[in-house]
């Protein structure tokens, strides 16, 4: 299941697969309701694709979010 996780996480995201993974772990440990600990993973992630200037739409994020929860659990 990780492997397919994975490979779903860097076909939508490529190189920003890690950072997905490291933004929602880092979110993850905090005191936050789940609502603000989404909010503040999209908002984190858009801005590293930001600065790597890759456009994703925010249906993409919220799926690629999803994906990072379910590869740390």
């Amino acid at each position: 299941m990780q492997t397919i996780i994975t490979r779903l996480l860097t076909g939508l995201l490529g190189a920003l697969a890690e950072d997905a993974i490291r933004i929602v772990t880092e979110v993850a440990l905090s005191d936050a309701t789940n609502a603000q600990k989404r909010k503040a993973a999209v908002a984190q992630l858009k801005a590293a694709a930001k600065a790597k200037q890759i456009v994703l739409r925010d249906s993409i994020l919220n799926l690629a979010i999803e994906l990072a929860v379910a590869k740390l659990k």
